[in-house]
């Protein structure tokens, strides 16, 4: 009898340690986003430059910038734990470690990824539950866009440079977006996440939309007004989009689901129009 009074003991307070509220500080901007979805907005002491979304993420002290850690800062806020999905340094990380303050990465170049860190988010942060929820969230949204019957999926190059020109190919997870919304990706092909294509390839591809998420009205212009780029389908038929909100595409987070809406516009605006 003794011994399971000391068992239930035992556990009671492995519980409570587990539940304990941490200090966390994020130097990532969809690492912020997903524990505010997760319900843990509340555990951040700290936070990166680019950490803007939700506003309340705004008030937190900022502790570095994207991948990069102020040391001096991140010291003052007493931290139990920093977490980010890229440093620019690994020296960084063992500076953090020498402070004795504890570093987890976690990798975002895929859907997958995403799923992984909201499930190790959830268990280092107790909140398995919430956790859970938002992962199936994600794959009941991503299987609604599997559901939607394209006739004929559109070639797309999303350009995420113009100087030099840059696109993304097989490794990085906008691919797959472009494929929730209907389209393909002209670089499918390419085992790589990002890298430089040249101006005569983009002019063999067919491209059929052209996508400059984060290129400025002058900056478009600028391309598509060359001899060359005339004669590409996107331009004209008039399928070039830009002005995107680079937040939400360009962070795979909570609201990926909202970015591929995002996609889906420029992609197949005339399915949409027939649904509604």
């Amino acid at each position: 009898m003794r011994f399971l009074t000391a068992f239930l003991v035992f556990i009671i307070c492995f519980q409570s340690i587990a539940a304990e509220k941490l200090r966390v500080i994020s130097l990532s901007p969809s690492l912020t986003e997903t524990m505010y979805k997760l319900g843990r907005g509340d555990w951040l002491v700290g936070r990166s430059s680019a950490c803007n979304y939700p506003q309340a993420a705004q008030k937190l002290p900022v502790a570095g910038k994207f991948g990069v850690v102020y040391l001096e800062p991140l010291a003052m806020l007493k931290p139990d734990i920093v977490i980010a999905d890229a440093m620019k340094s690994p020296a960084q990380i063992d500076s953090v470690k020498r402070l004795g303050i504890r570093f987890e990465k976690f990798n975002s170049a895929s859907i997958d990824d995403y799923l992984k860190t909201v499930e190790k988010l959830g268990k280092l942060f107790d909140c398995k539950t919430e956790a859970e929820q938002e992962q199936q969230r994600i794959k009941n949204g991503l299987e609604e866009y599997k559901q939607i019957k394209v006739k004929k999926r559109s070639k797309v190059l999303m350009l995420i440079w113009d100087n030099p020109l840059i696109t993304c190919g097989k490794q990085s997870f906008l691919t797959d977006y472009i494929f929730y919304a209907g389209g393909v990706n002209a670089a499918a092909d390419k085992d790589q996440g990002y890298f430089n294509v040249s101006e005569e390839w983009i002019m063999m591809q067919g491209i059929e939309v052209l996508l400059c998420p984060d290129l400025k009205k002058a900056q478009v212009n600028g391309l598509i007004t060359r001899p060359a780029w005339k004669e590409i389908k996107a331009v004209k038929n008039h399928r070039v989009y830009s002005g995107m909100n680079t937040d939400i595409l360009f962070r795979i987070g909570p609201r990926m689901l909202d970015a591929i809406a995002m996609l889906q516009k420029c992609i197949i605006p005339e399915t949409l129009k027939k649904e509604n």
